[in-house]
This record gives C-alpha cells, structure tokens and sequence, in this order.
C-alpha cells in the first residue's frame, strides 16, 4: 500500500537501548501516538462502504462511509533470541475520525510507541549512491548546466470465544490483544466494540485462528479531525519461532501491493515464505550499519552494540489474492556479501560547448593561417 518500493515492514527485536523506542509518549503527542498505533497495523481489511487499503500486519477498519487511503507503510524487523518486534510507520488520507486496527500476531504482543527518526535513517541507509563515471568529452549543451544530481530510484472484555489478554492505554489510543476460538466469535466481539470489518475479511482470519494465532485491536479517535498525513510509529514485540511478517491478511486487498520490509540482523537475511516463489522479491540493500550512517539515537545504539547488519528486500503483487500465500518469514542467508544500490552521474572534463568552440576556433585559426602562407606565396611570386 505504499507508493513504489517505499512500502516497509520491519521486525525488530527490544534490547536494553530500544528503551525509548517503548516508554510512553508526552501528553502533547498522544493523538499522533493513537493514530500511529491503529493506522501502522493497518491491513487487508476494509472500512464499511469503502475498500481498506491492505497492509501486511492486518486490517484498517472505520466508520461507515468513509474515504481512507493509505499512501505509505514501512516497518522495521529485528529479533533477539525468541523475541521479535515489528515497528511500523504510516501516512493515511483519510475523511474518518475514528479508526481501529486489527493485527495478527503468533503470540500476544505488547505495543508501544516507536521512534520517527528510525525510519528516516532507514531510507537514508538504503538510498542509491552516487558513482561518477567521467567522460573527457560531453554535456553541457549551449552552457545549459546542470547540478549533475539524481534521486535513487476499545476497553478491554470476553465473549463468544473471544477473550482480552491485556490492554494498554497510550494516551488516546488503547491496544488490546485478544486470542479468538473462531472468526465469527472475533468479529462479533469487534462489532460490539465498534470496529468494523469488511464482509469477507473473516475468510483471511480463519487461517490465523487456525494456527492458533492471537490479535492486537487497536482504537484510534482523533476528536473532531481528519486522519491525514504521516503518522508516529508504533512496536508490536511477540515471542516468535522464526523471524515472521504478518501478510496473508493482505490476500483481501482489492489491488496491487508494494511491500518494502527492513530486516535489521546479525547477518544478512533471505525470505524463505511460500509467497517468495511467487513474485520474484527484489534485494534491494544489503550492508553493515555505520553509527556515521544515521542521526537517531535507536539507530546509533543498534550499529555500534546492536544487530547491525541491514538487509531491503521489495516485493511488488499485482493481484494479492492469488499471490500471497504465506507470512514473509526471514532467515540467515548464506554469505554476508554487501548489495549497495548505486546510480551514475556523467562528469566531463571538457564540456561539449566548449570542445565545440575550440575546434571551430582552431579551424579559424587554420583557414586564416592558410591564408597567410598564400598571400606571402603570391607577393613572392610577383
């Protein structure tokens, strides 16, 4: 759901200095705080009389006739021992005021409020570089310079089989992560709770409840205002067999999905998911983190003591329903080797302009010369 590769999901993993990446927001920002929470999980599902943009982590629900789009989605992987945490990131367009966020998850989260910057020294991280490729002759053209410069590519309860494991109140937002007997049961306990699922959405819980697998239910209100623009982050940490991103609820996408994530580990990662096979994912960064590389002090803390080893894997689906057909699951991949996107800047050493002045001044030069030597050969001939 993001625009091009931008679309990001990452896992990461708490350690002794994500700290601030999970203490509680300032009052000033607990809006920004709530909305980060439920629109980050945004998923596969649809708000009623309009399609929810699908994400990997889950479902984007809202009130009845409202317009939501979301523009952009990144998150962050990272995981220690058993324990793994996803951060994510969205930029929402939407008419709703009210908004709630279902998020699967292989075993009950906690959720707290993540850190903006990580995700600006990601892309950063992961931009092309510039390489020159010099050229004696060439451009400018009639002295028309150029920079030479490129851009790189609800309150907590039970019933019917559902029952409320935990909530956490971040100010105006409140999570609360739930395990369901069946989906019929989950979405009655969402519609008491006011969350509002697109019909069919219960065909992409299914396989999730199935498995065994619990929700986080988050509950936005914004009081009066619009959801719009980019939102704060938000962590979900679960304990975790294998390194996984939530993604068969986005089968209930009604349209092409981009889907960026970042893997920060120990080592280079490799997607191992049936979903995979299908849609030919894209390495797009693979490289050591430098604390010279980024400004956050999340980012500082990782690259000097911390999993610091990025690895950018984009996977583009043109028809979600048919492609994706697992959770994208990480693991080591077999060497270490650096992937460092690049693109090439043409310099000159001579501009063509003036390439072209001189030769047309030397020819001058010559027919004038010429013009000498004939006019001395016909005075001493006379």
């Amino acid at each position: 759901m993001i625009e091009g590769p931008e679309r990001a999901s990452v896992c990461l993993a708490p350690s002794p200095m994500d700290d601030h990446l999970t203490r509680p927001a300032p009052p000033s920002h607990r809006r920004w705080v709530r909305a980060v929470v439920v629109l980050t999980l945004a998923g596969a599902a649809v708000f009623a009389a309009s399609p929810a943009m699908a994400c990997g982590c889950g479902g984007v629900v809202s009130e009845p006739g409202a317009q939501t789009s979301v523009a952009r989605e990144v998150a962050l992987i990272m995981r220690s021992g058993l324990t793994e945490s996803i951060t994510m990131q969205l930029s929402m367009d939407s008419t709703a005021e009210d908004l709630g966020l279902l998020v699967p998850t292989p075993t009950p989260a906690t959720v707290a409020l993540g850190d903006p910057q990580v995700f600006t020294d990601l892309s950063s991280v992961a931009r092309p570089r510039r390489v020159e490729d010099f050229h004696l002759f060439g451009p400018p053209v009639l002295f028309d310079s150029d920079d030479g410069s490129s851009s790189g590519a609800a309150a907590p309860g039970a019933g019917g089989g559902v029952t409320a494991l935990s909530t956490v109140d971040l100010g105006p937002l409140e999570a609360t992560t739930l395990r369901a007997d069946d989906p019929d049961a989950l979405q009655t306990w969402l519609a008491e709770h006011h969350y509002q699922l697109r019909p069919g959405l219960e065909d992409q819980l299914a396989p999730y409840i199935e498995d065994g697998w619990t929700f986080v239910a988050v509950r936005l209100t914004q009081e009066g205002r619009a959801l719009h623009g980019v939102l704060p982050p938000i962590v979900m940490t679960f304990v975790s067999d294998e390194m996984v991103y939530p993604m068969r609820m986005s089968r209930a996408a009604s349209g092409a999905e981009s889907v960026r994530t970042y893997v920060l580990d120990h080592h280079r990662v490799q997607r191992v998911d049936p979903t995979a096979a299908t849609g030919n994912p894209q390495l797009v960064f693979a490289g050591r983190l430098s604390d010279n590389d980024v400004t956050s002090r999340t980012m500082k803390s990782l690259a000097i003591a911390g999993p610091s080893f990025l690895t950018v894997i984009d996977q583009y689906f043109a028809q979600p329903s048919e492609s994706i057909v697992s959770d994208f699951t990480f693991t080591a991949a077999p060497t270490d080797d650096e992937v460092i996107p690049t693109y090439p800047v043409d310099t000159y050493g001579i501009p063509i302009d003036i390439a072209v002045l001189l030769v047309l001044v030397l020819a001058g030069l010559t027919a004038l010369g010429w013009r000498v030597i004939g006019r001395r050969r016909r005075d001493a001939t006379a």
